[in-house]
C-alpha cells in the first residue's frame, strides 16, 4: 500500500471518529455518571429534545431512542401566564440546553407518572435541576408528594419543606 493511500485511509478513520464524537459527545453517553442514581433500573442517560416549562422536559433515551416526557419530582414551577413562568423555563433551558445530555433517576415512589410524564430527578452537567430551581426561588417544593416520593427525605428536599 502506498504512502498516499495510507494517509487517505487514516484521514477517513479520523473523520469517522470525529463524526461519532460530534454526534454523541466526548464522554460515554449511556453509562457515565449513573452512579449518582439512587436505585435502578429506571436510571438512564438521555438527550434533551425540548423544554416544555421549568419543571417538564422532553428527552430521548440514549439506549433505546425512546422519546420521554419528564416531570421533575417534588418541585413545581409557575405555569404559563404566571409571573415567573418564563424565568423558570429559561433557567431550565440554560442549565439543560437542548441537545445536552442529562441523567434521569425515576422516582420509585411515583412510578405511575403524571399526565403521561415520568417523574424523577434530572442531573444536568452534574447539577441536580430539581434542587437548583428551588435554590433560585424559581420553584417551590410540592409537599403533597413528600411522603410518597423516594426523595422526600433527601437533604435538598428537607431543606425546602418536605
Amino acid at each position: 500500500m502506498g504512502k498516499f493511500k495510507k494517509i487517505v485511509i487514516g484521514v477517513g478513520i479520523i473523520i469517522v471518529i470525529l463524526s461519532i464524537v460530534i454526534q454523541f459527545g466526548l464522554e460515554s453517553e449511556v453509562f457515565d455518571d449513573l452512579d449518582i442514581c439512587k436505585d435502578e433500573p429506571d436510571c438512564y442517560s438521555a438527550r434533551v429534545m425540548r423544554i416544555i416549562d421549568g419543571d417538564t422536559i422532553d428527552v430521548r433515551h440514549l439506549s433505546t431512542g425512546e422519546s420521554i416526557r419528564i416531570r421533575l419530582s417534588l418541585v413545581n414551577t409557575q405555569e404559563i401566564g404566571e409571573e415567573l413562568y418564563e424565568a423558570g423555563k429559561d433557567f431550565t433551558a440554560n442549565l439543560c440546553p437542548v441537545n445536552s445530555r442529562i441523567i434521569f433517576d425515576q422516582d420509585d415512589g411515583q412510578t405511575g407518572g403524571s399526565y403521561g410524564r415520568v417523574i424523577g430527578l434530572v442531573y444536568c452537567g452534574g447539577l441536580l435541576l430539581n434542587e437548583e430551581l428551588l435554590e433560585t426561588n424559581l420553584a417551590v417544593i410540592d409537599s403533597r408528594f413528600c411522603d410518597e416520593s423516594e426523595y422526600g427525605n433527601d437533604e435538598w428536599a428537607q431543606n425546602y419543606g418536605c
